[in-house]
């Protein structure tokens, strides 16, 4: 219990130090940042386009996985035998890094061949960047302890019965890692990650559905069912929890969703749905779901408040930024 008492201290330590390395950044922004209005623009996509996203995602990471493996010089393997899950995780950050660009090309092309302007729609601006900063220091200051928190109870429960939080693949790597390989964690965590996910989640999938009622009830279906799909049956408590656990939590607070719907309240079914499909696809490293579906709620507060992209990408850079400074300080 103590080891886990003394982790979510290191989040914390790694929060503070942070919020005073930024603090000259956040004053003088608040002196030179002013709001700027900005022009309310529909998406022109949908559903197909959302799918595609998907698909072209995951096409182009599948082809960036093979000149990844070539410039490891890893061996090939007999068919049926596995990697380690050291060579597997760096297969899969250096896949991530070279696929990073090639995404950006897709989903500029996917969301513009309708709409040259879909990115205003996207909350894509050129002007009132330092307000936009400003407001996502400001947020991540707030919301990054009651996130910290949202992870810590289940942690500290889970502990009761000794059952230990699941350790994401990047921290793994960075126990042992080589510089230049923690500077492609880092980068990663800080940059590639937030850009590629804010661009899906809180660009399109959100905006999408803020003005489709039926879109938010299947993303919010799709989020309960997505975790539980998988072809080997879970056996100890740990692989059950991983498997039902974040379809157990979003099925718990279905009633406060439906209350929500049943206001016509859009927007914020909007918010729910999308940040339950957020927290679901992070459903592997438990209890992760359930902060980062928190986290999700504030992001897309903040997007559709804003109007910006920008505010929510610097949240998540910076809410990612804690962890690194946490791997730093135990390295």
């Amino acid at each position: 219990m103590m080891e886990l008492v003394w982790g979510l201290g290191q989040l914390m330590a790694g929060w503070l130090i942070l919020v005073a390395s930024t603090a000259p950044i956040v004053w003088w922004l608040s002196r030179q940042a002013q709001p700027i209005a900005r022009p309310n623009v529909p998406p022109t996509w949908g559903g197909i386009e959302i799918i595609l996203m998907f698909i072209g995602y995951l096409f182009i990471t599948l082809l960036a996985s093979q000149p990844a493996r070539q410039l490891l010089d890893l061996p090939e393997l007999p068919d049926g035998v596995p990697r380690s899950d050291a060579e597997s995780n760096q297969i899969s950050l250096i896949t991530a890094s070279l696929a990073f660009p090639f995404q950006l090309m897709f989903f500029s092309v996917l969301f513009r061949w309708r709409n040259p302007e879909s990115r205003h729609a996207f909350g894509l601006f050129g002007s009132g960047i330092a307000h936009d900063i400003l407001t996502g220091m400001r947020t991540w200051r707030w919301c990054t302890p009651m996130v910290i928190a949202a992870f810590g109870v289940p942690v500290l429960l889970g502990g009761l019965i000794q059952m230990k939080p699941d350790e994401h693949d990047l921290s793994t790597m960075a126990e042992n890692a080589s510089p230049g390989m923690l500077a492609l964690i880092i980068i990663q965590a800080a940059i590639v990650a937030p850009i590629v996910e804010e661009l899906a989640f809180r660009g399109a999938i959100l905006r999408s559905i803020a003005q489709n009622e039926a879109g938010c009830d299947v993303v919010y279906a799709s989020a309960i069912f997505l975790p539980v799909l998988g072809a080997s049956i879970p056996e100890t408590l740990p692989e059950i929890i991983n498997r039902f656990g974040s379809s157990a939590f979003l099925i718990l607070l279905m009633p406060w969703y439906l209350r929500i719907r049943r206001r016509h309240d859009v927007q914020t079914a909007a918010i729910w749905a999308s940040s339950a499909l957020f927290a679901a696809l992070h459903a592997s490293v438990w209890p992760s779901p359930i902060p980062l579906f928190v986290l999700a709620m504030v992001l897309g507060r903040v997007t559709l408040a804003s109007g910006s992209l920008l505010p929510p990408i610097l949240i998540h850079a910076m809410f990612n930024s804690v962890s690194i400074v946490q791997i730093l300080i135990l390295k």
